[in-house]
């Protein structure tokens, strides 16, 4: 099941195999080094080059409690040019829904829409992290950049429960995190610029 480590690497694991064939090196993307979103300030803690895919992590600079179970990622699927490749994004939803499916992640919608892949995924607790999860993401091809995606996460302690079934759970997710997340999420202006490599 795709949760903690194991998530990343299920992400990891479906932008690598996303691309088909060699296509001419791209250009990496110039990331923000902190994103508003909703009132809140996310800086760059991390950024990582693993070749073909860049990924940078932003966290609040809210001490509370609540912003240490929330984050912000940035990934750039460098392997080709999918603004050509795939403008519509046939093969990256083909891909999610069968990774989300062959980990049994019940929860989850993908949808295209003025040019974007949004949408979310809810993950619930397994053994290495016993915490609900719910990411909600938008992704964009940009033509010489490849794929970009920003994707905000929320963490929940299994108490979030409370009497209730894990079905009745994930609704609520749903309802009141998932959906209006994605609509913040799909509302807010990332000045991705691209330079040589």
């Amino acid at each position: 099941m795709c949760n903690g480590i194991k998530k990343y690497l299920c992400l990891l694991f479906v932008t690598i195999l996303t691309a088909c064939s060699i296509h001419p090196p791209l250009e990496i993307a110039q990331l923000p080094t902190s994103i508003e979103f909703e009132q809140a300030t996310y800086q760059q803690i991390r950024l990582d080059n693993l070749g073909k895919v860049i990924r940078a992590v932003y966290r609040p600079l809210s001490p509370s409690l609540q912003a240490k179970d929330r984050y912000i990622e940035i990934f750039q699927d460098l392997q080709q040019d999918f603004a050509k490749t795939d403008p519509y994004f046939v093969q990256r939803k083909a891909l999610r829904q069968r990774t989300f499916t062959q980990n049994q992640l019940q929860y989850f919608a993908l949808m295209v829409q003025h040019q974007q892949l949004l949408g979310f995924v809810l993950y619930p607790p397994i053994p290495q992290s016993l915490n609900y999860q719910v990411d909600v993401f938008r992704g964009e091809n940009k033509e010489s950049c490849g794929f970009l995606q920003i994707q905000y996460s929320q963490i929940f302690p299994l108490s979030a429960l409370k009497g209730k079934t894990e079905q009745q759970l994930f609704q609520q997710f749903i309802q009141q995190v998932a959906k209006p997340k994605l609509l913040a999420l799909s509302k807010i202006s990332i000045p991705w610029r691209c330079y040589a490599r």
